[in-house]
């Protein structure tokens, strides 16, 4: 990467063509106006003359500490469960040699939107599109719900937005539960009806008025996010399936699915690419079952069919919803989850937290980008101690 640009890793856009920030007292100043940028590189503080520190079970402790008591947490456990994996491309690589290593469990922390798009995609196919390709050749873009303009803040300028047609089509649901608004569902499918029915009308509503933008467009875009559907967007990827084809039969339509935060379209890649299966997949000595149902988080507990739980999270500080109180739990994430939950870490008798780096601030790495047409190289910012993903995996192997 030259001097003068850098490829932020902090949200599904990955902008490549960022200024580079610059380190000043301990702090990375950020000259780029995109506010995501800003929010990551905010959480960083840096000094590499320091010693680095975690937490084992209430209190502070060294790195090598903390990896010797990992391992043996880790050769105990009959049934661990490796949640979280917003890695990059190289520690996804590394985790998932490590799942099978342990007879793992694996699920993304966006697994719920992932499986359900990748149950459509098995059963319906998809007809998608790349950033660039919306940008030189789509007249009409269509969102659905609403634009990603917090979510990434730069799309509509990525994607020349100004200069072509755009609608969207409104939530009809007023709750908050994105899982039950059927009648969003259900507008989809009206859409669909008066498209294969070459269905108009003078006395427009919201679907015909659609409907005939997108006759009257040579090339259509619809944009979603399937976490803001819950349950129900694996229908609406069907449903969208069946419109792109419908459209297609004479002009011409693709899908951007908007689902790689925090290395979600990595993490599965580079499983699909090993293992040829998805997340929710549980290792065995003999071979990986894939049951998407059953190997979420939030099942395995109420099931109770793990044993301990490995949090991994390079890009963001959060931490699982669901209650691991009651569990050996190690969190492997970046320093500022540790100062985020430190509360939490101190009172928790079984946890344990370890720093790692994020690609593309403090070590070198590859993430895949939203539309799944480019590999981004991510260059670091700052040379300090805290551990990669790949070194610390190894080290826990090592001490297995």
């Amino acid at each position: 990467m030259s001097n003068s640009s850098w490829a932020c890793p902090f949200c599904a856009l990955h902008c490549d063509d960022l200024v580079v920030p610059k380190l000043n007292n301990k702090k990375i100043l950020n000259a780029n106006e995109c506010l995501k940028a800003s929010e990551g590189l905010s959480r960083f503080n840096f000094n590499s003359n320091e010693n680095k520190f975690g937490y084992l079970y209430g209190q502070k402790e060294i790195i090598q500490n903390l990896i010797t008591e990992t391992s043996k947490v880790l050769s105990s456990s009959k049934s661990p469960f490796f949640g979280g994996l917003g890695l990059d491309i190289l520690g996804s690589r590394s985790v998932i040699k490590l799942a099978k290593e342990c007879n793992a469990t694996i699920d993304h922390m966006h697994g719920n939107s992932i499986s359900a798009v990748l149950r459509s995609f098995q059963a319906k196919g998809t007809i998608f599109t790349t950033l660039s390709e919306i940008k030189s050749r789509a007249d009409l873009i269509i969102f659905l719900k609403s634009e990603p303009n917090e979510r990434l803040p730069r799309f509509a300028e990525l994607i020349d937005l100004h200069n072509k047609k755009s609608w969207t089509i409104k939530a009809k649901s007023i709750s908050n539960d994105t899982s039950c608004d059927f009648g969003f569902l259900e507008g989809m499918r009206s859409i669909l009806y008066l498209l294969r029915n070459n269905l108009s009308s003078s006395d427009l509503d919201d679907d015909h008025e659609l409907v005939n933008l997108v006759r009257n467009s040579s090339y259509c875009t619809f944009v979603w996010d399937p976490q803001e559907f819950g349950e129900l967007s694996e229908y609406i990827a069907n449903t969208l399936m069946e419109i792109a084809k419908e459209i297609n039969q004479k002009k011409r339509a693709g899908i951007l699915t908007l689902g790689s935060d925090n290395g979600g379209l990595s993490c599965q890649n580079t499983l699909s690419w090993m293992t040829a299966k998805a997340i929710r997949s549980k290792f065995s000595t003999k071979s990986l079952h894939y049951q998407p149902e059953l190997f979420s988080l939030k099942c395995c507990l109420e099931l109770k069919t793990v044993d301990s739980i490995f949090w991994f999270s390079s890009f963001c500080d959060s931490l699982p919803d669901e209650n691991v109180l009651n569990y050996p739990f190690v969190a492997i994430g970046p320093e500022s989850m540790g100062k985020k939950y430190s509360k939490f870490f101190k009172e928790n008798s079984n946890s344990i937290f370890i720093p790692i780096a994020t690609p593309g601030v403090n070590t070198n790495g590859y993430i895949i980008r939203c539309d799944g047409a480019a590999i981004i190289p991510l260059k670091k910012l700052v040379d300090d101690n805290v551990h990669t993903v790949e070194k610390l995996v190894s080290q826990i192997i090592d001490n297995m």
